[in-house]
């Protein structure tokens, strides 16, 4: 395996503020160390997976936006929840403003 040649063009790039922002939601959404109780069903397992979402990230004045939106087919399961997401607005200083 070869790295690629770096260049923003067709890379996805975050800036420190960005990648603060996201580590912080990441670690508040799904804390380090998280696993399913024994015996969990599916939808359990899949919401403690970070394989399950997608994450959607936007800018704002001073802060960042972070929605985990879950993609439940990645689970197989066919009877989702209505919800299981989150939404985030994270300050520059690191400050969780809001979440959903």
């Amino acid at each position: 395996m070869e790295f690629p040649e770096w260049k923003k063009e067709g890379t996805i790039v975050l800036d420190g503020i960005t990648l603060r922002a996201l580590q912080i939601a990441a670690e508040d959404f799904i804390p380090v160390g998280t696993t399913p109780p024994e015996g969990a069903d599916a939808k359990t397992i899949c919401q403690m997976r970070w394989e399950s979402f997608d994450t959607w990230i936007r800018r704002g004045e001073r802060v960042t936006f972070i929605h985990f939106s879950p993609i439940w087919e990645r689970c197989g399961v066919t009877r989702p929840p209505v919800d299981g997401g989150a939404d985030y607005a994270i300050s520059d200083d690191g400050i969780i403003l809001r979440r959903e």
